[in-house]
């Protein structure tokens, strides 16, 4: 590779050297390691040429500063004085220029760097739940991370607090708290102020459950009640049955249930994937029903051709409640019914627990390793029995005469 060793370039001298059509890589040298090289289709790069003392002795490496003339020569001067001053201090301009290219970027550009790269670990529920306490904080998107303060953070906390969702506001701080670690690590901000933030969330866990005669007047109610569709009773009664969450029961798709068996796999819970649950008799009858109705449904609730979201049965359970008076419950609060009047009746906790998809506690869960199938068959059938006991609509059982969900109308 040929070298012309020029101690100073002018305007005139880069001209003439690009008149001579020198051959490739040809490279002329303005002085302190700044030069002008030959590239392809011949066109002139300003090139640095690093010079960097390593445990290993000199590394030499080259760094492009930009094409003549749309860089000009004093230009070029410049940023090579630049890259001088940190070769002197031991910085590779390589890396320095890496580094200050991440800074400036918005929080929500922030986010979505962070979401690709700890959303593939995570599960769909965990996910979609990150992303509903995130929205809260769709007001900083647009503002370069590096001038977000504490008492922004503070703004949008007092905001859920005043909305009395002391939950979400814990969880909000939790994750942006976590954001902020992952850029300071990462270098998109010099300093994290929210490293030594702190907030005390006491979030009172929820106690509610419904007694007997409260699910006997409920649901006796809620049967009669031609206001309510009835795939919203449908979901109602088969959350109180099943005791699953709200999302994994919402979500079940018609390939994943074999009414023949009543096997009803779940492809994602909380704790697990792929949890399969036998369903009672009253399940099976309700959802086969619910089938012949809509053979070309996705889902077994299906609502306006899509599934039935959880925010969705949330409203109007929350307006059936209110119309009748009820005290006040969610549809989490059937899993804590069922799990404390099944405990009163003498089942055995173990069997309640892998029913309700709880992830076994301490050592035992090295140890016990059958998922209990057929007694959590036997629990459901007995459970859903003990609720037909309660629910009798003109002396007839409700699982032995689904009409009351007068389907139909669905």
């Amino acid at each position: 590779m040929s070298k012309q060793a020029i101690e100073q370039l002018s305007d005139n001298q880069i001209k003439q050297f690009i008149k001579s059509k020198p051959a490739l890589d040809t490279k002329i040298c303005d002085g302190k390691y700044l030069y002008l090289r030959m590239r392809q289709n011949n066109t002139p790069y300003f090139m640095f040429r690093i010079r960097l003392k390593t445990f290993d002795g000199i590394k030499n490496s080259w760094v492009s500063i930009g094409a003549y003339p749309e860089i000009s020569l004093a230009q070029a001067r410049d940023k090579a004085r630049g890259m001088r001053s940190l070769v002197a201090r031991g910085i590779n301009p390589v890396d320095y220029k890496s580094d200050v290219a991440k800074l400036g970027k918005t929080f929500g550009e922030i986010v979505a760097i962070y979401c690709d790269e700890y959303f593939p670990t995570l599960k769909q529920s965990s996910t979609r739940q990150w992303q509903v306490v995130m929205r809260r904080a769709a007001v900083l998107n647009n503002v370069p991370i590096e001038k977000i303060t504490e008492l922004d953070i503070n703004e949008l906390l007092r905001i859920a607090d005043k909305a009395k969702a002391k939950s979400i506001a814990a969880g909000l701080l939790q994750r942006i708290k976590a954001i902020f670690k992952f850029a300071k690590k990462n270098g998109y901000i010099q300093n994290n102020p929210l490293s030594d933030m702190e907030r005390g969330y006491k979030v009172k866990p929820r106690e509610r459950y419904l007694q007997p005669q409260e699910i006997s007047q409920f649901f006796n109610t809620l049967f009669n009640d031609h206001q309510v569709l009835a795939i919203t009773k449908a979901a109602i009664y088969s959350l109180a049955i099943l005791l699953t969450r709200k999302e994994e029961l919402l979500r079940i798709k018609w390939q994943d249930v074999d009414l023949s068996t009543g096997r009803i796999l779940i492809r994602e819970t909380k704790s697990f994937a792929n949890f399969t649950i036998i369903a009672p008799q009253q399940i099976i009858l309700l959802w086969t029903r619910l089938r012949k109705l809509y053979p070309n449904s996705e889902y077994v609730f299906s609502y306006f051709k899509k599934y039935y979201q959880g925010k969705l049965l949330n409203r109007d359970l929350n307006w059936i409640i209110d119309k009748y008076g009820t005290e006040k419950f969610t549809p989490h609060d059937f899993r804590r019914t069922g799990m404390t009047l099944l405990a009163e009746q003498g089942q055995r906790h173990d069997v309640i627990d892998a029913a309700l998809g709880h992830v076994i506690p301490g050592v035992k869960k090295h140890y016990l390793k059958s998922n209990l199938l057929e007694e959590r068959r036997k629990l459901l059938q007995n459970w859903a029995d003990y609720i037909d006991s309660l629910l009798k609509i003109e002396n007839k059982q409700v699982g032995n005469n689904w009409l009351w969900f007068d389907l139909a109308k669905i």
